[in-house]
Protein backbone atom coordinates (compact mmCIF):
# COMPACT_ATOMS: atom_id res chain seq x y z
CA UNK A 1 0.00 0.00 0.00
CA UNK A 2 2.96 2.19 0.58
CA UNK A 3 4.13 1.68 -2.79
CA UNK A 4 1.07 3.27 -3.66
CA UNK A 5 0.91 5.78 -1.94
CA UNK A 6 4.06 7.04 -2.65
CA UNK A 7 3.28 6.65 -6.28
CA UNK A 8 0.00 8.71 -5.54
CA UNK A 9 2.03 11.58 -3.49
CA UNK A 10 4.03 11.91 -6.16
CA UNK A 11 1.49 12.18 -8.83
CA UNK A 12 -0.26 14.84 -7.26
CA UNK A 13 3.37 16.90 -6.71
CA UNK A 14 3.29 16.52 -10.14
CA UNK A 15 -0.24 18.71 -11.08
CA UNK A 16 0.12 20.93 -8.58
CA UNK A 17 3.83 21.98 -8.64
CA UNK A 18 2.49 25.15 -10.74
CA UNK A 19 -0.23 26.16 -8.69
CA UNK A 20 1.55 25.97 -5.55
CA UNK A 21 4.51 27.73 -6.62
CA UNK A 22 2.37 30.90 -8.12
CA UNK A 23 0.37 30.28 -5.12
CA UNK A 24 3.08 31.78 -2.38
CA UNK A 25 4.45 34.35 -4.69
CA UNK A 26 3.92 37.91 -2.39
CA UNK A 27 0.78 39.99 -3.73
CA UNK A 28 2.08 42.80 -6.18
CA UNK A 29 -0.52 44.68 -4.41
CA UNK A 30 1.24 45.13 -0.92
CA UNK A 31 1.25 48.94 -0.81
CA UNK A 32 -2.62 49.48 -1.96
CA UNK A 33 -3.31 46.69 1.09
CA UNK A 34 -1.19 48.50 3.43
CA UNK A 35 -3.08 51.62 2.55
CA UNK A 36 -6.59 49.98 2.89
CA UNK A 37 -5.44 48.80 6.25
CA UNK A 38 -4.94 52.06 7.82
CA UNK A 39 -8.43 53.16 6.83
CA UNK A 40 -10.67 50.08 7.46
CA UNK A 41 -9.76 46.51 8.80
CA UNK A 42 -9.58 44.45 6.07
CA UNK A 43 -9.24 44.59 2.15
CA UNK A 44 -12.21 44.49 0.37
CA UNK A 45 -10.64 42.60 -3.45
CA UNK A 46 -10.94 43.86 -6.66
CA UNK A 47 -13.37 43.30 -8.87
CA UNK A 48 -11.04 41.22 -11.01
CA UNK A 49 -9.81 38.95 -7.88
CA UNK A 50 -12.97 38.11 -6.63
CA UNK A 51 -14.61 34.30 -6.39
CA UNK A 52 -17.62 34.20 -7.20
CA UNK A 53 -17.98 30.71 -6.04
CA UNK A 54 -17.58 31.56 -2.44
CA UNK A 55 -20.18 33.99 -2.23
CA UNK A 56 -21.36 31.40 0.78
CA UNK A 57 -18.45 30.94 2.12
CA UNK A 58 -16.28 31.71 4.76
CA UNK A 59 -12.44 30.34 3.94
CA UNK A 60 -9.84 29.60 7.07
CA UNK A 61 -6.43 29.37 5.27
CA UNK A 62 -4.31 27.78 7.61
CA UNK A 63 -1.44 25.90 8.00
CA UNK A 64 -0.76 23.05 10.86
CA UNK A 65 3.09 24.16 11.26
CA UNK A 66 2.19 27.98 11.72
CA UNK A 67 1.69 28.84 15.32
CA UNK A 68 -0.88 31.86 14.92
CA UNK A 69 -3.54 29.56 12.77
CA UNK A 70 -2.82 26.90 16.24
CA UNK A 71 -3.56 29.92 18.66
CA UNK A 72 -6.57 31.49 16.59
CA UNK A 73 -7.65 27.11 15.72
CA UNK A 74 -10.40 27.83 18.88
CA UNK A 75 -11.68 30.93 17.79
CA UNK A 76 -11.99 29.64 14.41
CA UNK A 77 -14.13 26.67 15.84
CA UNK A 78 -16.13 29.44 17.66
CA UNK A 79 -16.73 30.93 14.51
CA UNK A 80 -18.11 28.41 12.58
CA UNK A 81 -20.59 27.66 15.02
CA UNK A 82 -21.63 31.13 15.69
CA UNK A 83 -22.25 32.85 12.11
CA UNK A 84 -26.44 32.80 12.18
CA UNK A 85 -27.66 30.11 9.98
CA UNK A 86 -29.92 32.97 8.42
CA UNK A 87 -27.04 34.49 6.89
CA UNK A 88 -26.28 30.86 4.59
CA UNK A 89 -22.59 31.21 5.03
CA UNK A 90 -20.41 28.12 6.08
CA UNK A 91 -17.32 28.48 7.31
CA UNK A 92 -14.54 26.43 5.27
CA UNK A 93 -10.90 25.38 6.81
CA UNK A 94 -8.17 25.33 3.65
CA UNK A 95 -5.07 24.57 4.07
CA UNK A 96 -2.14 26.61 2.43
CA UNK A 97 -0.45 23.83 0.17
CA UNK A 98 3.76 24.38 0.41
CA UNK A 99 4.99 20.80 -0.60
CA UNK A 100 8.91 21.99 -1.63
CA UNK A 101 11.23 21.03 0.90
CA UNK A 102 14.32 22.81 0.03
CA UNK A 103 12.25 26.31 -0.04
CA UNK A 104 11.28 25.83 3.78
CA UNK A 105 7.80 24.24 3.25
CA UNK A 106 7.31 21.85 6.41
CA UNK A 107 3.72 20.50 5.79
CA UNK A 108 4.00 18.60 2.12
CA UNK A 109 2.00 17.06 -0.11
CA UNK A 110 1.21 13.90 1.90
CA UNK A 111 -0.56 15.76 5.02
CA UNK A 112 -2.63 17.83 2.52
CA UNK A 113 -3.85 14.91 0.24
CA UNK A 114 -4.65 13.08 4.24
CA UNK A 115 -6.63 16.06 4.59
CA UNK A 116 -8.48 16.60 1.84
CA UNK A 117 -9.76 12.84 2.41
CA UNK A 118 -10.87 13.68 5.57
CA UNK A 119 -12.33 16.94 4.44
CA UNK A 120 -14.10 14.70 1.69
CA UNK A 121 -14.81 11.21 2.96
CA UNK A 122 -14.96 11.89 6.55
CA UNK A 123 -16.04 15.48 7.07
CA UNK A 124 -17.13 14.87 11.05
CA UNK A 125 -13.75 14.44 11.75
CA UNK A 126 -11.83 17.32 10.14
CA UNK A 127 -11.22 19.55 13.20
CA UNK A 128 -10.22 16.37 14.63
CA UNK A 129 -7.81 16.22 12.07
CA UNK A 130 -6.55 19.81 12.37
CA UNK A 131 -6.56 20.09 15.90
CA UNK A 132 -4.11 16.86 15.77
CA UNK A 133 -1.59 18.56 13.10
CA UNK A 134 -1.42 21.09 15.29
CA UNK A 135 -0.54 18.78 18.05
CA UNK A 136 1.89 16.71 16.29
CA UNK A 137 3.57 19.21 14.11
CA UNK A 138 4.11 22.11 16.96
CA UNK A 139 3.81 20.17 20.64
CA UNK A 140 5.58 17.24 19.45
CA UNK A 141 7.90 19.10 16.52
CA UNK A 142 7.57 15.80 14.71
CA UNK A 143 7.41 16.20 10.47
CA UNK A 144 4.35 16.28 8.40
CA UNK A 145 6.64 14.39 5.48
CA UNK A 146 6.95 11.44 7.61
CA UNK A 147 4.06 8.70 7.12
CA UNK A 148 4.07 7.34 10.84
CA UNK A 149 3.49 10.64 11.99
CA UNK A 150 0.59 11.14 10.01
CA UNK A 151 -0.97 7.64 10.81
CA UNK A 152 -0.26 9.00 14.69
CA UNK A 153 -2.48 12.29 13.32
CA UNK A 154 -5.19 10.10 12.05
CA UNK A 155 -5.02 7.96 15.37
CA UNK A 156 -5.44 11.08 17.58
CA UNK A 157 -8.41 12.37 15.23
CA UNK A 158 -10.30 8.61 16.05
CA UNK A 159 -9.93 7.97 12.23
CA UNK A 160 -8.31 4.28 11.33
CA UNK A 161 -4.95 5.12 9.60
CA UNK A 162 -4.97 2.04 6.50
CA UNK A 163 -8.72 2.68 6.13
CA UNK A 164 -7.94 6.65 5.25
CA UNK A 165 -4.98 5.94 3.37
CA UNK A 166 -6.89 3.73 1.27
CA UNK A 167 -9.61 5.76 0.30
CA UNK A 168 -6.95 8.37 -0.55
CA UNK A 169 -5.41 6.30 -2.92
CA UNK A 170 -8.53 4.90 -4.24
CA UNK A 171 -9.76 8.09 -5.04
CA UNK A 172 -6.27 9.71 -5.98
CA UNK A 173 -7.92 11.70 -8.72
CA UNK A 174 -10.86 13.36 -6.62
CA UNK A 175 -8.11 14.10 -4.25
CA UNK A 176 -5.31 15.59 -6.84
CA UNK A 177 -8.10 17.93 -8.00
CA UNK A 178 -9.22 19.14 -4.64
CA UNK A 179 -5.41 20.09 -4.12
CA UNK A 180 -5.67 21.69 -7.60
CA UNK A 181 -8.94 23.39 -6.94
CA UNK A 182 -7.29 24.90 -3.39
CA UNK A 183 -4.03 26.09 -5.30
CA UNK A 184 -6.16 28.04 -7.50
CA UNK A 185 -8.17 29.54 -4.94
CA UNK A 186 -4.75 30.43 -3.05
CA UNK A 187 -3.56 32.69 -6.41
CA UNK A 188 -7.01 34.30 -6.65
CA UNK A 189 -6.83 35.45 -3.05
CA UNK A 190 -2.61 35.95 -2.95
CA UNK A 191 -2.47 33.75 -0.11
CA UNK A 192 1.20 34.23 1.12
CA UNK A 193 0.13 33.91 5.20
CA UNK A 194 -1.71 32.34 7.69
CA UNK A 195 -4.18 32.62 8.95
CA UNK A 196 -6.33 34.44 6.86
CA UNK A 197 -10.07 34.50 6.46
CA UNK A 198 -11.88 35.26 3.14
CA UNK A 199 -15.28 35.96 3.41
CA UNK A 200 -18.06 35.53 0.64
CA UNK A 201 -15.38 35.65 -2.38
CA UNK A 202 -14.90 39.66 -1.58
CA UNK A 203 -13.47 40.55 1.41
CA UNK A 204 -10.01 39.52 3.54
CA UNK A 205 -9.50 39.82 6.97
CA UNK A 206 -6.20 38.82 9.33
CA UNK A 207 -5.45 39.08 13.07
CA UNK A 208 -2.74 41.22 11.76
CA UNK A 209 -5.02 44.14 10.62
CA UNK A 210 -6.44 44.05 14.07
CA UNK A 211 -3.45 44.27 15.91
CA UNK A 212 -3.53 40.73 16.85
CA UNK A 213 -7.21 41.35 18.87
CA UNK A 214 -9.55 38.15 19.07
CA UNK A 215 -12.49 40.51 19.88
CA UNK A 216 -11.68 43.33 16.94
CA UNK A 217 -10.82 40.61 14.24
CA UNK A 218 -14.74 38.64 15.63
CA UNK A 219 -16.39 42.19 14.90
CA UNK A 220 -14.87 42.66 11.96
CA UNK A 221 -15.48 39.34 10.71
CA UNK A 222 -19.49 39.21 11.85
CA UNK A 223 -19.60 42.59 10.11
CA UNK A 224 -18.59 41.51 6.68
CA UNK A 225 -20.33 38.60 6.80
CA UNK A 226 -23.49 40.99 7.53
CA UNK A 227 -22.81 42.99 4.55
CA UNK A 228 -22.06 40.19 2.08
CA UNK A 229 -25.46 38.35 3.73
CA UNK A 230 -27.31 41.36 2.55
CA UNK A 231 -26.59 41.21 -0.43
Amino acid sequence: MFARLNRFVCYACVILAAGSACAQQASSSKLQQAIDRATRPYVELSADDRVVGDANVVRVWFSPTCSYSYSYQNFFENLARSVPSATEMSVEFSPVLNFDQKRGARDGALWASVYATVRRYYPAYTLNYIKASYVIAQEYNLSLFVMKNVADILKAARLNPEQVIRTMVDNKTTIAQDLQDYAVLMKRYKINSTPRVTIAGMYEANPEYVEGDPQKLELVINALISMSSGR
